[in-house]
C-alpha cells in the first residue's frame, strides 16, 4: 500500500513538472522592465518597455505593443519585426502627455507569426512616480550647439501649459 503512494505522489509531482516545462516551452517573451522617461531636455515623457526573447519565434513573427493613453482617446501603438537571433525587444512610446502621478496605465504585448496568428500576449502596467508637471512646457535647448530655445518665451510655451490643463483627472 505505502508503495503505491509513493508511486501515486511520484506520479503527480511529475505531471506538475510536465506542465510548467510545457509553458516554458510556449513562451517566446518574457517581460524584463518597464518605466516611464522623462526628459527635460526635451520636454518628454515616453513608456519604454523591455522583454528578453526567451525562445525565438517563427521567421516573420512581429510584437505589436498597446498602450494606454494618459491624454485619453486612443491607445497608443507601436510594433517592430523580431528578427532571427534578436534577444530583446524593446518599445519605446512616442511622447506622452498628461503623465500622472500614482496613476496606473496599462499595456499590451502580443507577439503574432508571420500569417497573423497570435502566439503570445504578456499584459502588465506601469504607474508613473513622477507628475508631467516637472517638465518644461518646452524643450530646453535647441540645435547641436544646445541654444537656449526660444520656444520658453513666448506663446509656445502658453500653449503647451495650457494643454496641461486639459488632461483627465
Amino acid at each position: 500500500m505505502r508503495s503505491i503512494t509513493s508511486f501515486l505522489v511520484l506520479l503527480v509531482t511529475l505531471m506538475g513538472v510536465a506542465a510548467c516545462t510545457d509553458t516554458a516551452r510556449t513562451s517566446y517573451l518574457d517581460l524584463q522592465g518597464r518605466v516611464f522617461i522623462f526628459n527635460p531636455r526635451l520636454a518628454t515623457a515616453t513608456y519604454v518597455v523591455t522583454l528578453t526573447v526567451r525562445k525565438e519565434p517563427p521567421a516573420g513573427s512581429k510584437a505589436v505593443a498597446v498602450f494606454d493613453n494618459p491624454a485619453g482617446g486612443d491607445p497608443l501603438t507601436s510594433e517592430q519585426k523580431v528578427r532571427a537571433g534578436q534577444t530583446r525587444v524593446d518599445f519605446e512610446s512616442d511622447p506622452l502627455q498628461c503623465v500622472a502621478k500614482g496613476k496606473t496605465y496599462h499595456f499590451t504585448v502580443t507577439l503574432y507569426d508571420a500569417d497573423g496568428k497570435e502566439l503570445q500576449v504578456v499584459k502588465s502596467e506601469i504607474t508613473s512616480t513622477l507628475d508631467q508637471s516637472i517638465l518644461p512646457p518646452a524643450p530646453l535647448v535647441v540645435g547641436p550647439a544646445y541654444d537656449k530655445n526660444p520656444a520658453l518665451d513666448d506663446t509656445t510655451a502658453k500653449d503647451a501649459l495650457r494643454a496641461r490643463e486639459k488632461c483627465p483627472a
